[in-house]
């Protein structure tokens, strides 16, 4: 296994994550507090989240790709 410090893993309970994959599932996180608290509504709280999450996690993994 690889050391984390030399990649763009995080190690979360031992297990190393891609970043972009991280800072995905925290944006959809907070966003799903954020519309929750606005709105109240559970259905719209978690389709927002999970749309920032993906959107959050696939921007991030093209920009941060190593350049060919």
């Amino acid at each position: 296994m690889t050391d984390p410090t030399h990649t763009s893993d995080v190690l979360v309970a031992g297990v190393p994550w891609p970043r972009h994959k991280l800072f995905a599932v925290i944006a959809g996180f907070v966003t799903l507090l954020l519309v929750a608290a606005l709105t109240a509504s559970a259905a719209l709280s978690v389709l927002g989240g999970a749309a920032v999450a993906i959107v959050v996690g696939l921007v991030l993994k093209v920009l941060t790709q190593p350049q060919r």
